[in-house]
């Protein structure tokens, strides 16, 4: 019983991640910013993390994986602060 909670505790958090990748970044939403707001440390406005990876977009869908766009986004941390802790969080999930 305890991992089936674990498992869908899990599913749960990481469902407001499925659209960070270049093939399903057009579907990122107010709502995916929103709960990304409270499970990333260090994030403080789901608005502007929304608007941020709208503008950031299509240079999103250039990327050929996750960690081209995390390059991307740790030089360009200064001009997109939340989107860039968002990918820096992602990557130090642990994979299993």
């Amino acid at each position: 019983m305890e991992y089936n909670t674990y498992l869908s505790t899990l599913n749960e958090t990481l469902c407001w991640f499925k659209h960070l990748s270049p093939s399903t970044i057009n579907g990122f939403t107010q709502n995916d910013a929103d709960h990304l707001v409270n499970i990333v440390p260090g994030l403080d406005d789901a608005l502007l993390l929304f608007q941020e990876f709208k503008q950031f977009a299509p240079s999103i869908m250039r990327c050929s994986s996750i960690l081209e766009v995390a390059k991307i986004f740790k030089e360009n941390s200064k001009i997109y602060p939340r989107a860039s802790i968002v990918y820096q969080f992602m990557l130090t999930l642990p994979i299993t």
